[in-house]
């Protein structure tokens, strides 16, 4: 019987035969890619090599910077009310914080006010507080078993403010996706020297191939950031 062994590299496998074997053997039905010592795969590895960096880990690095910056634009009031608004308020109910979703339902009942439907009377007051220690300027109310909060329409002046406001936010996250690519372009760098935490023998093709890897990934979650930032300004200036 012939002997498979398989490559290192997913898409390829090598078909060894002994003499007797390639007399009487018709060739494998599938095809097989010729074998590379060197060949490539997705992740910077190259063959029975750890790759030189993690991609995988960068690229969720990132990520988790554009999710703190989405939590932080929900902060800022649009030009037109939106129960969204809400979505980022934390009570204190039932001896922890809470997320304002789990206790209560928000309902925008006109372009001037919303009201909080509270599951529990007893975190009324919490959610109430919540409200209004919060970034979001608004004086809520207990009415009964809900809270109601007037939502006066913000000035030109209070949206530019808003504008000024997430433009900050995106450039700290933009900061921390370089940040990144920096700690990639690093680990990098001391795999292809062969450094303390890298190999010897890898060449500099490798190398750059990794790096290019790494910077068009930071270009698209840098080109990521300045998308959320135009839609947030949009919403901020339209009333």
């Amino acid at each position: 019987m012939p002997k498979v062994l398989r490559a290192t590299h997913p898409s390829q496998s090598v078909r060894l035969f002994s003499k007797k074997d390639k007399k009487n053997t018709a060739a494998p039905a599938h095809h097989t890619a010729p074998h590379h010592k060197h060949a490539p795969s997705v992740g910077g590895t190259t063959h029975n090599e750890e790759p030189l960096v993690d991609l995988a880990k960068l690229q969720a690095k990132m990520e988790r910077a554009l999710t703190t910056l989405q939590k932080e634009f929900s902060g800022v009031r649009g030009g037109r009310p939106d129960p969204g608004m809400f979505d980022h308020l934390h009570v204190q109910a039932y001896g922890r914080s809470t997320p304002l979703s789990e206790v209560a339902q928000v309902t925008i009942k006109s372009p001037t006010l919303a009201v909080i439907n509270v599951y529990d009377p007893e975190v009324l007051s919490s959610v109430n507080e919540a409200i209004k220690s919060s970034k979001l300027e608004l004086n809520p109310r207990v009415d009964g078993n809900v809270v109601s909060v007037p939502l006066p329409k913000p000035s030109a002046e209070t949206r530019e403010s808003y504008v000024k406001l997430v433009s900050r936010y995106t450039e700290t996250a933009r900061q921390n996706i370089r940040k990144v690519r920096r700690e990639g372009l690093d680990r990098v760098k001391r795999g292809g020297e062969g450094g303390k935490e890298g190999r010897t023998g890898v060449g500099e093709d490798e190398v750059r191939r990794n790096e290019k890897l790494i910077e068009a990934m930071t270009e698209e979650w840098v080109k990521k950031a300045g998308e959320m930032l135009e839609r947030k300004r949009k919403e901020i200036l339209t009333v």
